[in-house]
């Protein structure tokens, strides 16, 4: 059987965590979308408060650090942050990288914000336009689906994917340009 092991992956969710402070790529990809789009990129965990069990339990340890709460939404994906945690070391950190679909959906339409909510059906089309023009099947391979939120989710992946595809071809913007790295080498971007 062939090795179907994938040359690269680009996941939206952090890697690289800071033990206090907010990550400079998350602070940059803050500043590069428009206002109506910069809560779409929420400050990653501490370090610290990946060991939290309860949304109570991380917002108290990040309050105890910086005095800062956390949000519901944020604390909904902790559990997948910790596995990608325990699972990324400095060799993987070569092939899963880190993105962010608005970040990427700002770059492939020509560094015009995206202006609809990607959760509504305009969003949705919208996002979708603009895939189609580096995926042309996409949008046959998405509509197969008629849950929008599953729909939602598909189309962040193919943004993921058009960010693998820079990253592959040596295209790619890292943010910040010159990344610090975390307690484990990790280096702490986003790139698209």
């Amino acid at each position: 059987m062939a090795d179907k092991t994938l040359s690269l992956i680009v996941i939206d969710i952090p890697i690289g965590l800071l033990p206090q402070g907010p990550r400079q790529c998350d602070l940059q990809a803050r500043r590069m979308l428009p206002r109506f789009r910069k809560s779409s990129v929420f400050p990653a965990p501490l370090r610290p408060m990946l060991k939290a069990e309860s949304w109570n339990e991380a917002k108290e340890i990040r309050l105890a650090i910086e005095g800062k709460s956390w949000t519901h939404q944020a604390f909904g994906i902790l559990k997948k942050i910790r596995e990608v945690d325990q699972a990324m070391t400095q060799d993987l950190q070569q092939r899963v990288r880190e993105g962010h679909p608005e970040v990427a959906f700002l770059a492939m339409n020509g560094n015009r914000p995206v202006v609809t909510r990607k959760g509504t059906k305009q969003g949705r089309q919208e996002r979708m336009r603009l895939i189609s023009r580096f995926f042309p099947d996409a949008q046959e391979r998405i509509e197969q689906f008629d849950q929008p939120r599953l729909v939602t989710d598909l189309i962040d992946a193919y943004a993921c994917l058009w960010v693998a595809c820079r990253v592959d071809r040596g295209e790619a913007v890292s943010l910040p340009s010159d990344p610090e790295r975390d307690a484990k080498g990790l280096r702490v971007e986003i790139v698209y």
